[in-house]
């Protein structure tokens, strides 16, 4: 019963042995909690590699990646670019409202920040985007955003695209297992 927690209140040992137990079930507790989301989101992501793999890309199912991105990361903001055939690049944003997106006028070019996505091809997570060295500012009117994660999306050595999150929810910085799930989401595109 993980819901037991000893309430003896005594000095000495049996109140040391007391209070061991109660922190050791709320770890417990802790644990199995966090082992239960990480297999929601093996599953949320099982299931998005193997929708990919039989979808022929559109726009649809891109705006179902950048979803499923966003909410297995828990982030705020997200941004799927995409090239089209004539290496146009195109933007679906996600989390920005509409006036926004008016009052931005138009998308980050890719430099910056996102030139390590699309021309070094490098997966980024940083806890700080004003404090990276490769940070070169937000465009004007341009939301403030504090944490980032991005990944290229390649086949082969071409670039067809990028996927980038910005601020998880709770002020958290984007850790090991969010940067696994954007791993490999874009690789499945």
């Amino acid at each position: 019963d993980l819901s037991h927690r000893d309430d003896l209140k005594r000095q000495g040992e049996l109140g040391t042995v007391a209070t061991n137990f109660n922190a050791l079930v709320s770890d417990l507790v802790e644990e199995i909690d966090r082992e239960t989301q990480l297999g929601k989101r093996q599953e949320a992501l099982t299931e998005a590699v193997i929708s990919l793999s039989r979808s022929s890309v559109s726009e649809h199912v891109l705006r179902h990646l950048g979803e499923l991105a966003m909410e297995m990361t828990e982030a705020k903001y997200a941004m799927l670019a995409y090239l089209d055939q004539d290496q146009n690049k195109h933007f679906i944003p996600f989390g920005l409202g509409d006036d926004d997106i008016t009052k931005m006028g138009s998308f980050p070019e890719g430099k910056g920040l996102l030139g390590l996505l699309w021309d070094k091809h490098q997966v980024v997570r940083i806890d700080n985007i004003a404090a990276h060295p490769a940070s070169s500012g937000f465009p004007a009117n341009h939301p403030p955003m504090q944490s980032f994660l991005g990944a290229p999306i390649l086949f082969g050595d071409m670039m067809l695209g990028a996927l980038y999150l910005t601020d998880k929810h709770g002020n958290q910085p984007f850790g090991e297992d969010d940067e696994l799930t954007v791993r490999v989401l874009t690789a499945a595109c």
